[in-house]
């Protein structure tokens, strides 16, 4: 099954470019860039679906507008910092992505003290859910606020109606 969300995640991240009229030069450098990533991660591993209490280290937004959007671009591509080419090439990919409420992917975008902190997604199918993309910009709270987004992302999944969660390693 993780397999399959793993699947649905790359199509739809991939879709934004792909069925794109017009896509620019950047934002296909970034996709590339996003997908040779994804050979380097781990296998999923199947988490045990417990609810806790988060702590007020971050205020997490679900990312449902474009100001959103380029906050968690903004996160997300700060693990290509030190190459300013493949930085740009990704906050332009990911400021392509369109989100709705029919999308089977979820992006959220975490603040630490009023800035973008944390990033991470959800993906849904088949009463099963994967957290991918958990992104912490340099902080020197990382494995805090990293633990912190995961958990977010887990409540939120535990109020789903599925019955196995995955987590995905980046």
């Amino acid at each position: 099954m993780s397999t399959l969300l793993q699947e649905i995640r790359n199509s739809w991240m991939a879709s934004h470019i792909i069925d794109a009229q017009f896509p620019t030069q950047e934002s296909q450098q970034g996709l590339d860039i996003y997908q040779q990533t994804l050979r380097l991660r781990k296998t999923p591993t199947a988490i045990t679906m417990i609810t806790s209490n988060e702590d007020e280290l971050l205020r997490i937004y679900a990312v449902d507008c474009h100001p959103l959007m380029i906050r968690y671009a903004i996160t997300f591509a700060s693990q290509w910092k030190s190459d300013s080419h493949e930085h740009n090439a990704m906050v332009e990919y990911l400021t392509q992505l369109i989100i709705n409420n029919d999308t089977p992917c979820h992006c959220y975008v975490g603040f630490y003290q009023g800035k973008p902190a944390a990033c991470g997604m959800l993906t849904y199918a088949e009463q099963s859910a994967l957290i991918s993309d958990v992104c912490i910009s340099e902080s020197q709270q990382a494995t805090e606020l990293h633990q912190a987004m995961k958990q977010h992302l887990i409540n939120i999944a535990m109020n789903q109606p599925i019955d196995t969660l995955w987590y995905e390693e980046s």
